[in-house]
């Protein structure tokens, strides 16, 4: 019952304050090569400053230090972002892209905001040529799945909510069809 109650307060709150989720796009990297227009990084440790990373970067593991072109890096990872999308492999992500040094590698982490993860899932989840009624209802099930299993993480102190594949549920970054766009927005809260 607490659970559910939390999970009404955090599809309540959605409309005060924009809510966040973590997904794991990818884990046990060695390398990483990343793009995005003014990308800067960030050390994760406290009191960290963002610095400038060109519009390129390359994240590797050196032992157990991460390095980020060429430089390594003090604190658990380094935090990514973008004036727009940054580019990772063949997606295009919203929000910040975080890498931290996991059990068996590199693990790359999408931070962003539920509604633009709600999007990006109907595009993997469910054709376009669905009708918009469709597509919602898929949206407020993707929603509350996303919410139920950001509740769950928390238990269980996880670096990230979801992962990106048929596991969870597939995430494809932000290549939105306008319509799945549509139905995120017309669901929201």
């Amino acid at each position: 019952m607490r659970r559910l109650a939390t999970l009404i307060l955090l599809i309540s709150t959605t409309a005060q304050a924009e809510e966040m989720v973590r997904i794991a796009v990818a884990k046990g990297l060695k390398t990483a090569s990343i793009s995005g227009k003014d990308l800067s990084v960030r050390e994760l440790r406290e009191g960290a400053s963002p610095r400038r990373a060109s519009d390129r970067a390359q994240v590797s593991l050196d032992g157990d230090k991460l390095v980020v072109n060429g430089k390594s890096i003090d604190g658990s990872g380094a935090v990514f972002s973008a004036d727009g999308p940054i580019r990772f492999g063949q997606l295009a992500l919203a929000g910040d892209l975080e890498f931290r040094r996991g059990e068996q590698g590199l693990s790359a982490i999408n931070a962003l905001p539920l509604e633009d993860y709600v999007a990006g899932v109907l595009g993997g989840e469910m054709p376009a040529s669905f009708g918009l009624e469709a597509q919602k209802a898929q949206a407020v099930a993707a929603r509350t799945y996303a919410l139920a299993k950001k509740l769950g993480a928390v238990d269980q102190a996880s670096d990230f909510h979801l992962g990106a594949t048929v596991l969870h549920q597939v995430y494809q970054g932000v290549r939105i069809d306008p319509s799945s766009r549509k139905a995120a927005q017309a669901t929201r809260g």
